[in-house]
């Protein structure tokens, strides 16, 4: 579960990879029904089918699409919402996932997108941003996996994001074992 070894050895994962069962955030909720009603056959919508004007407005801030591209980074993000922006405190759209700071967060962030990618179905993901008592803000984020074109293969990923600074808002969304208020160290 975790990209870092250290941190994997201490039995911190980096993040939690929750079933999309166990996920109660309405507003992630809402946009999976959304990815769901424009799904192929395969299980996969098309990217132009699927679109950002499909979500409701209040969801649109959340929202981040990244195009997969393999190379160094993984993909380059094609939008970063408002929201998303105001609290990573920075845009990242037309960077690559490797730009994402701290280190620690690029690093889980890819390995969400991969896995997202390599297992061809949407899933939610929790973790901490910030290693540091006074500066710890707390994401849900699920990814939803996109075509670019109903024969490409999947090379978009659509995330939408639940934020808060406190665990328990996050911990009372998600009904799976998630244990955010002992994330880090005591005295990290």
């Amino acid at each position: 579960m975790s990209a870092d070894p250290e941190r994997q050895l201490k039995g911190r994962p980096d993040f939690y990879r929750v079933e999309l069962a166990d996920m109660r955030i309405p507003e992630l909720c809402e946009a999976l029904d959304v990815w769901r009603s424009k799904c192929h056959e395969d299980g996969i919508p098309v990217w132009g089918e699927l679109d950002f004007l499909d979500f409701d407005t209040r969801i649109l801030p959340r929202m981040i699409l990244l195009d997969v591209d393999n190379g160094p980074g993984f993909g380059v993000y094609r939008y970063w919402g408002t929201r998303v922006a105001s609290f990573n405190g920075v845009d990242m759209t037309g960077l690559r996932i490797n730009g994402l700071a701290p280190a620690r967060h690029a690093r889980y962030s890819e390995e969400q997108y991969r896995w997202v990618i390599e297992h061809a179905r949407p899933s939610l993901f929790v973790a901490c941003l910030g290693e540091k008592a006074w500066d710890r803000k707390y994401e849900a984020m699920l990814r939803m996996p996109c075509r670019s074109a109903p024969d490409a293969p999947l090379d978009r990923v659509l995330c939408v994001g639940f934020y808060d600074d406190v665990p328990q808002t996050i911990e009372e969304y998600v009904d799976a074992e998630i244990d955010l208020e002992n994330y880090f160290d005591p005295d990290v």
